[in-house]
């Protein structure tokens, strides 16, 4: 980061650094739950087709729960 951070209120620097948290575990450890259910949310709604990515990361996800046959 360069020059002056701003300052945020506790809540809202709270908040922000549970996103940035969120996006790192995300990145190391795969999808969240959180994740898995918003993807799910956004493939019932239609919009997984803007994401692809995220439609691909659920369908792996998915597949990797269910025991080869």
């Amino acid at each position: 980061m360069c020059g002056k951070s701003r300052e945020l209120p506790p809540s809202r620097t709270k908040i922000y650094n549970l996103h940035v948290k969120h996006h790192e575990l995300s990145f190391f450890y795969g999808l969240f739950a959180t994740d898995l259910l918003q993807s799910i949310a956004r493939i019932g709604s239609g919009a997984f087709v803007t994401r692809p990515y995220k439609a691909g990361c659920v369908i792996l996800f998915l597949r990797s729960l269910t025991p080869e046959a």
